[in-house]
C-alpha cells in the first residue's frame, strides 16, 4: 500500500469549510460519471477521461485532516501500488486549489509502513 500525502496552507477558513463539505458530499455519493467528467475537464489536454477514471478508481481510501481556523489541511490518498500512487500524484498535480483555497505546500509519496487500528 502506498499513500500520497499533500499539505495545504493559507486557505480562507470559510472557503476551507465549504470545500470540506463539498468533498464530503462528493465522497459519500461515490465515484460517478459526473465526478469523473468534472475532473477530466480540469485536466483536459493532460489526461484522457479513461485515465482519469482509472486513477480515481485506484484510490482505495482517503483521509482529510483540517484546521479550519488556521486554513490548513492535509489529504492522504491510499493506493495499492506505487505506480497508481504516482499516477494519482500526477493527476492531482495537474489541478490547482480554487480561488481562496490556499497553496499546496508539499505532495509526497510514501510506502505505508504501519497501518494499525486498535480495539475500543
Amino acid at each position: 500500500m502506498f499513500a500520497r500525502v499533500t499539505r495545504f496552507e493559507g486557505s480562507e477558513p470559510a472557503k476551507l469549510k465549504q470545500e470540506l463539505g463539498e468533498m464530503r458530499n462528493q465522497m459519500e455519493r461515490g465515484l460517478s460519471d459526473e465526478s469523473i467528467d468534472q475532473m477530466a475537464e480540469q485536466v483536459k489536454g493532460q489526461f484522457e477521461r479513461d485515465e482519469v477514471a482509472r486513477l480515481l478508481g485506484a484510490i482505495k481510501r482517503t483521509i482529510v485532516l483540517a484546521d479550519e481556523a488556521k486554513g490548513s489541511s492535509a489529504m492522504v490518498l491510499f493506493c495499492e501500488t506505487e505506480e497508481d500512487a504516482r499516477g494519482v500524484d500526477r493527476l492531482f498535480d495537474a489541478m490547482s486549489p480554487g480561488e481562496g483555497g490556499g497553496r499546496r505546500q508539499s505532495a509526497d509519496i510514501y510506502a505505508v509502513a504501519i497501518d494499525q487500528t486498535f480495539p475500543t
